[in-house]
């Protein structure tokens, strides 16, 4: 049987942060074999208990940045990874020396089962304890939300796995050999990263960061992974009607189809020939917008919406990517004609409205989230720049020597006995 398939949903709620952070770059401490021999088949008796006893859950096992990471840490996420493996591959691990499927290197050889869970539970550990430890060094500290996040997270837990028996939760915690306190820890350090280090470093939403900083930003990432903002003011006029027509409305509506094009032709016409006109062609444009507009999403974004491309259809983007300040042009997509003006970018423009919330998340925002990012996981930051070593005498630790000793003694334990 696969062990622990519930472990998936239980236990992720405590690495989010990994996923905050993924693709990122880390440490490492390596100890096994890298790539399996894809003609071997063992089989072994993985005693998770016995593994789990054979050190003191205190003691610790290597370092980051001089931060020791302890056994009880380790064999937790020993435990997630290897329930994660075994749930993608839908089968029981049998022996830390087979083949993992899910994973191969350059050349396209299999990783071991040892290789992968060792390394995943590794780099995991790696990232929390430098991020804690960073974060705790700047002064961050829980405030309300923080917490508030952390105990709504642990209540959802224990009402949807559990059916709001916080004793059962307990008790699986204890059957991952996991505490409630390690449980607390993985979940604070999520928090402190997404709310008060955040807001320590740059400010509410950001407000800390230097205009400097956000145009920057704004002008895009020489390698691509976000590209150039522009910031636009658009009036739509739709050219095809939104409702769904009924038999009885549907040959009327053909009737009229031409005459309302011609109708809506006649109102872009008018827009253009208003804009051509006037000499303070910002202005005018809010006050055709507020007369002509049929597009409420976008009445949030007062002085224009801050976008860079797939925020919105790709003919708008490029369209505005070609225009000058105050310029303006008619880009025809499905079911509109947008009169589109390219306005100076606001580093405090929104790029994103919540409407479920009321919130609008700005430019400076999404500036400072990056900087944040790259403070953590950039090719500097503090995930890149931290070094791992092992604690002595675990310069050769693997996973498959820890079992099989750990295995041995036991037996020994019960012959002597």
């Amino acid at each position: 049987m696969i062990r622990n398939k519930k472990l998936i949903a239980v236990l992720a709620a405590a690495l989010a942060l990994v996923m905050a952070l993924s693709g990122c770059s880390t440490t490492t401490v390596e100890a096994y074999t890298d790539t399996a021999d894809t003609t071997a088949t063992t089989t072994e008796s993985l005693d998770f208990e016995a593994a789990y006893n054979y050190y003191d859950p205190d003691t610790v096992i290597f370092y980051v940045d001089g931060a020791g990471v302890t056994w009880q840490e380790l064999f937790y996420e020993i435990m997630y990874y290897t329930a994660y493996v075994e749930y993608q591959e839908g089968s029981e691990i049998t022996s830390w020396s087979d083949v993992c499927s899910l994973f191969t290197d350059s050349d396209g050889n299999y990783y071991t089962y040892g290789a992968v869970v060792l390394q995943n539970a590794i780099t995991v550990l790696e990232q929390y304890h430098i991020v804690y430890d960073h974060l705790a060094a700047e002064g961050v500290t829980l405030g309300k939300d923080a917490l508030d996040s952390i105990e709504a997270l642990r209540e959802q837990v224990i009402e949807e796995n559990f059916d709001g028996d916080e004793d059962a939760f307990y008790e699986y915690l204890n059957s991952m050999y996991c505490t409630e306190e390690l449980w607390n820890w993985f979940n604070e350090v999520d928090a402190m990263y997404a709310y008060d280090g955040f807001d320590t470093l740059y400010g509410e939403f950001g407000s800390d960061l230097s205009d400097e900083d956000v145009m920057a930003y704004a002008a895009g990432d020489e390698d691509g992974t976000w590209t150039q903002y522009v910031q636009i003011k658009q009036i739509y006029i739709y050219t095809e009607e939104e409702a769904e027509e009924t038999e009885e409305t549907a040959e009327a509506a053909e009737d009229t189809a031409t005459e309302e094009a011609s109708a809506e032709s006649g109102t872009v016409d008018a827009i253009l020939a208003a804009l051509d006109a006037a000499e303070d062609v910002d202005a005018a444009f809010d006050e055709l917008y507020s007369q002509y507009n049929e597009n409420a999403d976008l009445d949030p974004y007062e002085g224009g919406w801050c976008i860079y491309e797939g925020d919105t259809d790709d003919e708008i983007y490029q369209a505005a990517l070609e225009l000058g300040e105050y310029e303006y042009t008619v880009v025809s997509i499905d079911g509109a004609d947008v009169i589109v003006m390219s306005v100076p970018i606001d580093p405090d423009a929104g790029v994103y409205y919540d409407s479920s919330t009321g919130t609008m998340y700005t430019l400076r925002y999404y500036a400072a989230w990056q900087n944040y990012s790259d403070l953590i996981n950039g090719d500097d930051g503090w995930i890149a720049s931290a070094e791992a070593e092992w604690a002595d005498g675990f310069d050769s630790f693997s996973l498959s020597t820890i079992f099989a000793e750990a295995a041995v003694a036991v037996e020994t334990e019960d012959t002597t006995e």
